[in-house]
């Protein structure tokens, strides 16, 4: 992460999840966890808002201020994705950009916040 990107996060509940689109595609150590990126896909710097619940809990509630194309990854806790649940991801970059996807925590994920929309990429195994 570069020193211009800030982080904001707030983590609430015994574990952290968080999907969107595939960057890497393995599985973070051995554990059967995948990672979640959040890329800028414009050319404007942007406040990338992620919330992510499971079963109706907010596990994951995060801004990411991230410069044209910079990469972040979403904090991590050793029980990120371990089991294949199904996770509601909020995504919100501003202005029409916003959208909402449902995960299953199966594969990893990259989510890319675009000119226009919000893309939710998933890499298959």
């Amino acid at each position: 992460m570069s020193e211009k990107t800030e982080r904001r996060s707030v983590l609430k509940g015994a574990c952290a999840i968080f999907p969107a689109a595939v960057l890497a595609g393995c599985p973070i150590g051995g554990s059967g966890a995948y990672e979640a990126t959040v890329r800028n896909g414009t050319e404007e710097r942007l406040d990338v808002s992620v919330q992510v619940t499971e079963d109706g809990s907010t596990v994951i509630d995060t801004t990411l201020t991230l410069d044209p194309a910079e990469t972040s990854e979403l904090e991590q806790s050793q029980s990120t994705f371990k089991q294949e649940k199904t996770y509601t991801i909020e995504v919100d970059a501003g202005g029409d950009r916003q959208d909402t996807y449902e995960y299953e925590a199966d594969d990893p994920l990259e989510i890319v916040a675009r000119s226009d929309d919000i893309a939710f990429l998933i890499r298959k195994g």
